[in-house]
């Protein structure tokens, strides 16, 4: 956990340090995981976007809604799964 800790700090230090660079507005933090996701290299690695104001760059997905009853069975899913012993 301390190193992912320290990943997520070196990150945000290395973000701010790109945005005062190139001016810009704001950023994304972006990691892909699996190639459904657009993972194109099978190790971990973190993007870090600098984003202007009128870019035109979005990261929106058409999801699909969910009934309340789907919600519960998704999160009963996500505690059964955090409570399972790790193999």
């Amino acid at each position: 956990m301390r190193k992912t800790a320290k990943i997520i700090i070196m990150v945000k230090k290395l973000a701010r340090a790109i945005v005062e660079a190139v001016e810009a507005h704001g950023y994304n933090i972006l990691l892909n995981n699996g190639e459904t996701a657009g993972q194109r290299v099978l190790h971990a690695h973190i993007h870090i976007i600098p984003r202007f104001k009128g870019d035109g760059c979005r990261f929106l997905c058409e999801g699909k809604p969910a009934s309340f009853n789907e919600l519960v069975r998704i999160t009963e899913n996500i505690r059964r799964t955090l409570k399972e012993p790790k193999q």
